[in-house]
């Protein structure tokens, strides 16, 4: 079996519809903050999952690093705060500016939430 370029391969993504779950998302972050707040492993880890990415230099490999995105930067700054808690130094950067375009399952999106 030959495996395809990577722009080739299938991507796959679950859906999930649960009426307590989004009655929950639908309250104010700070909720969400105060739950993850008594569990920051496991919501550093759902962040990451949903959000993050690895990235290993191909030049060389002891240039490593994880990291995320998201246009919300009290989300960001939050996490910040829980990976240092972890004793996880971090640091937040802005990567992309408001208007910058971006294709995601072939449907091209622009940036539009500003800092």
């Amino acid at each position: 079996m030959q495996i395809p370029p990577w722009g080739m391969r299938q991507r796959w993504y679950v859906e999930v519809a649960s009426k307590s779950l989004y009655t929950f998302l639908k309250q104010p972050k700070e909720k969400l903050f105060d739950v993850a707040k008594e569990h920051p492993r496991e919501f550093l880890r759902g962040f990451f999952d949903s959000e993050g990415y690895t990235f290993v230099d191909k030049h060389d490999s002891r240039r490593a690093y994880i990291s995320a995105t998201n246009c919300d930067l009290s989300v960001l700054e939050f996490c910040n705060i829980l990976l240092e808690d972890l004793n996880i130094h971090s640091r937040i950067y802005l990567s992309r500016k408001e208007g910058t375009s971006v294709i995601i399952r072939g449907k091209r999106y622009e940036y539009t939430c500003g800092w």
